[in-house]
């Protein structure tokens, strides 16, 4: 048996500072190659967990690429996600109904649909918001005793951490919302424990707050997700892939990308220790390789921040178990380091009263700014808040 198409292109390696210059690198080849004649849809990127992909999203918003999360959803549109903002939205603005209906029997507390109903029955006719109800759960009939005791325990909870929620930092108060609600114990129980890794992703993003006016921290934490949210609506039906290794077995495309070749991420931390396990790992590192059918990129990150928390693990085995004549060497690229700098925007090169230019919205002029966030008057279409780590601007002369 052979093949027409040729031994093909050398597969690339390629070490990178950190998970944010991995991802924008992926989208710096992309584009390159897009602009050589590629199409979108010629790409895909696959990704040992499910919570790797948040960063490589909000590098393709960045740079405008049109993706798609193959047999799923996008970071910020996952439940998990949804959930934990919601307690962060609730312990913030108590008049939030939307997010207390939300979380109210999340994690499971025996507060059914009955008693829900009931809630909004009498929040209804007392002319008072669902969340006080929780204040006055003697005068609401029709509440199982085990609902009532659920809904107390609820309310102490929240309002404890509505106490802290100023004073301590927004990755702090995941954990503690974690601790609280049980919700680790919740995802291990339901053997979901991908769903929580997402949940500790999250936490990677709020991280960034740590050293932010914890008063300011939170509200501008939320802002941003929702940026992000919102600006990740780029329609196209040519799109790149995101996908799990585990998802692409039996697909091929022609450029293939797989990030995060670290001990510990791949092979994955719960393989390290059990040979079955390692070799599993390794079927799944071959099944990844030959997904591509002309061009192969492998990357891994000297520094990497994920589930909350810094590691620098050493390079994947699997790496060292790829024969040299397979691999495309550069002398021009000291340690096979891309050699473009992944974007770094600084704040501090904008001032209100700059004059901008937006690639979508033209020029605008900047009014405020909070943190990472420029509120901007748009001579097209009016005022918009733009977040600078996900939507690049460049100021421009008067």
């Amino acid at each position: 048996m052979h093949t027409d198409s040729g031994s093909g292109e050398k597969l690339e390696i390629f070490c990178c500072q950190d998970e944010k210059e991995e991802a924008e690198q992926i989208s710096k080849k992309i584009l390159d190659l897009v602009s050589n004649g590629k199409k979108f849809s010629d790409f895909a990127v696959l990704v040992r967990t499910n919570a790797q992909t948040r960063v490589i999203e909000e590098s393709a918003i960045r740079n405008s690429i049109p993706y798609q999360i193959l047999d799923g959803i996008s970071f910020y549109s996952r439940k998990e996600i949804k959930d934990i903002l919601a307690y962060l939205k609730f312990i913030v603005n108590p008049q939030d109904e939307i997010s207390f209906l939300r979380i109210l029997n999340f994690p499971p507390r025996k507060i059914g649909k009955t008693t829900i109903s009931r809630l909004l029955n009498f929040s209804k006719l007392r002319g008072i918001l669902l969340s006080e109800i929780l204040d006055h759960l003697d005068f609401c009939e029709g509440i199982p005793t085990a609902a009532k005791k659920s809904l107390q325990t609820f309310s102490q909870k929240i309002k404890s951490l509505r106490k802290i929620c100023f004073l301590i930092s927004p990755a702090d108060l995941i954990l503690k919302i974690i601790q609280e609600f049980e919700i680790e114990k919740f995802y291990e129980n339901s053997q979901e424990i991908t769903r929580f890794e997402n949940i500790l992703e999250l936490c990677s993003v709020a991280k960034k707050f740590d050293n932010f006016d914890f008063q300011k921290a939170l509200p501008q934490f939320l802002e941003e997700v929702a940026l992000i949210s919102d600006t990740d609506k780029i329609k196209s039906i040519d799109k790149i892939l995101i996908l799990t290794l585990h998802a692409s077995k039996g697909l091929e495309f022609p450029i293939v990308f797989i990030p995060g070749l670290e001990e510990g991420l791949f092979p994955h931390s719960r393989s390290l220790f059990n040979p079955n396990e390692i070799e599993e790992e390794r079927r799944l590192m071959y099944v990844g390789m030959t997904r591509a059918r002309e061009k192969l990129f492998l990357l891994h990150a000297e520094s990497r921040l994920q589930f909350g928390n810094f590691s620098n693990n050493p390079e994947s085995r699997f790496l060292s178990e790829i024969p040299e004549n397979l691999i495309l060497q550069d002398d021009n690229q000291e340690n096979n380091n891309l050699d473009e700098p992944y974007f770094s925007p600084d704040i501090s090169e904008f001032s209100v009263g700059d004059k901008i230019f937006h690639q979508k919205f033209g020029i605008g002029k900047i009014l405020e700014i909070s943190g990472d966030i420029l509120l901007i008057n748009f001579e097209t279409v009016g005022q918009k808040k733009i977040l600078l780590t996900i939507v690049p601007i460049q100021k421009i002369d008067d």
